[in-house]
């Protein structure tokens, strides 16, 4: 900034002086050209009087000036006599412009330039009382010839000039910039400088306070993210487009045998596998790409994922699960497969075999005894690996066996298992199918069921919003904003849904994770251990999660897609509302799905209450009272004596209502819009007294048997329950015990 001043000033010294020579100059030049004119005229004055006397030729003879030429100038133009030149050689005058001039008013002047343009010559004549012309010229140099003379003296002066201009220049900058240098932007306002800078550092302070807020936001965010990733029993790695490593969790640390320094390296100088560096390039190029590797006698799945933003790549994840239990798993399964298809080959080609040497007529009548005997045992031993087998086995989720269309297949199995056994059963529920099953097949079943006149929750708040389908996530997001659970469960339709919404929740900043059928045990374990231990406050979900998911603190349930059924929405919204802490329930319907709605109310013997989508105004609102309550239980709680200083310097420079606004501005929460893509779903309809329920985890086939007894795939399973495999046994004094329990249910 010296320079640049330092610069200016010398420009500008230099232009004035220049400006001011060439002014000066200009009005010297004309200045002194009138003087020698007025001298001009008075010099020809004279000698007109002169020889007007009589004197004549012989006071023009007697002049001796070489600074001026007198020309005498007859009437018709003859020289009659010149102070310089022999009149004789001259040519006639009468075409000069001063002695025409002459001639007419008295009077006459001109003035004319050399052939070189360096010099100028003027002329003034008078007329004389006999008629002749007196002339008188003078011959002076022109302006340019005046600055070349003048060219050195003016350098010496210019240069001068410019050095003590250069000193001052020099001098004056630094005195301007030091105030400028010495101002400390830590404390904008505590400086005493210039009263226009007053403005720029007010600016100043106030986006220092801004990115002070905005970095410690980052700050927890940054360690939020370790928290969680520290936590993670998967690795995780981060690259940008360059496959430079951004950020590693401790379990990649390990994995990759590494350490924090090597943030900042290429991926590769950490694991140099010519199979990851080919994983990691298809990746980045095909979105996408998954291979296993063994480390330590543990085997690893590596899932490297391309991360996009408006459509140009910026990096790519590269996430690690330890997948040696589900590899054994795998092994255990193939190896159990193999034994058991080896064992169960053999007596069955020994039978085959010895049927068929019996059906050709190969055995000899006494022999027949002992290939019966071996078809016999080898059919005993046949049925004796098969009950080894059943004995291993164990059925469970009888309803969604009978929604899949196996309720034939498990009633085959079932009437011909031994009947010395174990059968463990798991049902929440039991509809007539399930209870009839139960009844057929286990050995004194006892039936526990709860009296009560209704079967929803009566802690937990039902609300439900109508809205079009492609307003749903925005909804959501703004509900989410304004009731900030401590725990939510999203429920989507299927598989597909439940990805996207979980993407968008995290393309807006919100902790979230889904759980869905298509998840290996593993990703579902870990997903659930993070939402019970809070590492995600959101759990997007199918039915999936709608039994058998008992997580306390489940502050909040938003059915985003309607449930199949009533049962389901039971199942659902008692998600929350357990240890008599109250939940809220919020439902999302499609005006085509009010009909499902009613038969839910019906069903559970309550009005579920309409609401509106909140504004975003109400949503700005209820996070304003959020951070209001959140720094007032702050300010209360104590421990703030090493942030007084602070706030007492703070409050003398600004207001302490202006102060709370900013803190309260600081703090609310500003509704996230970025833009998402969320597939929009038919709604679904509601199904008809009798009809069979669709699978509730997406779009899983429903298999049934057609009438070649093979097996087919459907979308739609018509229920069949054939009594041929066993009927249903009547209760015959077995026990049904009712019970007087009633967890924070109604009844009306």
């Amino acid at each position: 900034m010296t320079k640049r001043i330092f610069r200016s000033m010398i420009v500008t010294a230099g232009a004035v002086l220049l400006a001011t020579l060439v002014i000066i100059m200009g009005c010297l030049y004309e200045y002194f050209c009138g003087v020698q004119e007025q001298q001009l005229k008075d010099e020809l004055s004279l000698a007109a009087a002169a020889m007007q006397q009589g004197e004549g030729e012989t006071y023009l003879q007697s002049l001796n000036s070489d600074r001026y030429r007198l020309t005498w100038v007859a009437a018709d133009g003859t020289v009659l006599y010149d102070t310089r030149t022999d009149a004789e050689t001259m040519e006639n005058h009468a075409q000069r412009q001063e002695i025409q001039q002459a001639l007419l008013a008295g009077q006459g002047e001109s003035s004319r330039y050399s052939s070189t343009l360096l010099e100028k010559t003027l002329y003034q004549a008078q007329r004389l009382e006999d008629g002749s012309v007196l002339r008188i010229s003078i011959s002076r140099a022109t302006a340019g010839v005046l600055v070349l003379g003048m060219l050195q003296p003016l350098l010496v002066v210019l240069a001068v000039a410019l050095i003590l201009s250069a000193l001052l220049a020099r001098r004056v900058a630094r005195h301007i910039v030091k105030p400028l240098n010495e101002l400390d932007l830590e404390h904008p306002l505590d400086n005493d400088t210039y009263e226009e800078l007053s403005p720029l550092l007010g600016r100043i302070n106030q986006q220092r306070r801004q990115i002070d807020a905005q970095l410690r936001e980052l700050q927890r965010k940054r360690d939020e993210f370790d928290q969680v990733t520290g936590s993670m029993q998967e690795g995780l790695v981060l690259l940008n487009e360059r496959g430079e490593i951004l950020s590693i969790n401790p379990a990649a640390q390990t994995l990759f045998r590494a350490d924090g320094s090597c943030v900042g390296q290429d991926f590769l100088t950490i694991e140099r596998s010519g199979e990851v560096s080919r994983a990691l390039h298809a990746a980045l190029t095909g979105g996408h790409s998954e291979i296993h590797t063994e480390r330590d006698g543990r085997e690893y799945q590596l899932d490297i994922s391309r991360i996009q933003s408006d459509g140009a790549v910026t990096g790519a994840v590269v996430v690690a699960f330890d997948v040696t239990e589900q590899a054994l798993a795998q092994r255990n399964r193939r190896e159990f497969t193999a034994n058991v298809s080896h064992e169960l080959k053999t007596p069955l080609q020994s039978i085959m075999g010895s049927a068929e040497l019996m059906q050709n007529g190969l055995v000899k009548p006494e022999d027949m005894p002992v290939f019966l005997n071996r078809i016999h045992d080898e059919a005993a031993r046949l049925v004796s690996l098969i009950e080894d087998i059943i004995r291993l086995s164990q059925l469970d989720e009888g309803d969604e066996m009978v929604d899949m269309g196996f309720i034939d297949d498990i009633r085959t199995i079932l009437a011909g298992i031994p009947e010395e056994r174990q059968t463990m059963f798991f049902s929440a529920t039991m509809p007539e199918p399930i209870r009839q099953l139960a009844e057929t097949f286990l050995k004194d079943p006892e039936l526990v069921k709860i009296k009560a006149a209704t079967v929803t929750i009566d802690l937990i708040e039902q609300e439900y919003i109508e809205l079009p389908d492609r307003q749903k996530f925005d909804a959501l997001c703004r509900l989410l904003d304004m009731q900030d659970p401590e725990l939510a469960i999203v429920f989507v339709r299927t598989k597909r849904r439940c990805d996207e919404v979980t993407e968008a929740l995290k393309k807006r900043g919100y902790m979230a994770e889904g759980l869905h059928g298509d998840l290996s045990q593993q990703k579902r374990d870990t997903v659930v251990r993070q939402f019970k231990e809070g590492t995600i406050d959101i759990l997007v979900a199918t039915d999936v999660a709608a039994r058998g998911l008992d997580i306390s603190g489940v502050t909040h349930v938003y059915n985003f897609d309607m449930p199949q059924d009533p049962e389901i929405y039971v199942h659902r919204v008692g998600r929350t509302g357990r240890a008599g802490k109250t939940g809220l329930a919020v439902t999302f319907v499609i005006s085509r799905e009010m009909g499902q709605l009613r038969d839910i109310e019906r069903v559970i013997r309550r009005r579920i209450k309409r609401r509106s989508v909140p504004t975003l105004s109400e949503v700005i609102e209820g996070n304003q009272k959020a951070a209001i309550e959140s720094l007032s239980d702050t300010a209360q709680g104590g421990g703030l004596e090493e942030y007084r200083e602070s706030a007492e310097d703070l409050l003398n420079d600004v207001d302490s209502v202006s102060l709370v606004a900013a803190a309260i501005k600081l703090l609310t929460k500003q509704p996230d819009v970025t833009p998402v893509k969320i597939t929009e779903e038919m709604p679904n309809f509601r199904r008809r007294k009798g009809a069979p329920r669709r699978h509730f985890d997406g779009d899983r086939p429903r298999r049934r048997r057609n009438s070649e007894g093979g097996r087919r795939f459907e979308g739609k399973r018509q229920r069949r329950f054939d009594n041929h495999s066993g009927q249903p046994r009547q209760n015959n004094g077995k026990n049904i015990h009712e019970s007087n329990f009633k967890p924070y249910f109604r009844e009306n």
